[in-house]
């Protein structure tokens, strides 16, 4: 498992959004525990049980995009963080 808490501290590394991954996968929680360890405000989505987060995704990314209205133009967007590992080519 890679350093993750290093890479926060590059620009652009901690931006607060959603992390989409698999919620039976212990490797996958781990990962985002780390980065919210590392102060990055981040939702969990699992796509095979997205309905139970339709209501809440909307309201989270708003409130994301608040949270980083401060920052310089690229940098205020909101992340869909994930592990390489899980990204369907």
């Amino acid at each position: 498992m890679p350093l993750i808490a290093a890479m926060v501290w590059r620009r652009g590394w901690d931006s607060p959004g959603f992390f989409v991954s698999n919620a039976t996968s212990l490797d996958d929680l781990v990962y985002h525990w780390n980065l919210r360890t590392a102060d990055i405000a981040l939702w969990f989505v699992d796509p095979a049980h997205l309905a139970r987060d339709t209501a809440i995704i909307p309201a989270w990314k708003k409130a994301m995009r608040q949270a980083i209205a401060y920052r310089h133009g690229w940098d205020r967007r909101v992340a869909v963080w994930t592990r390489r590992d899980t990204i369907i080519e």
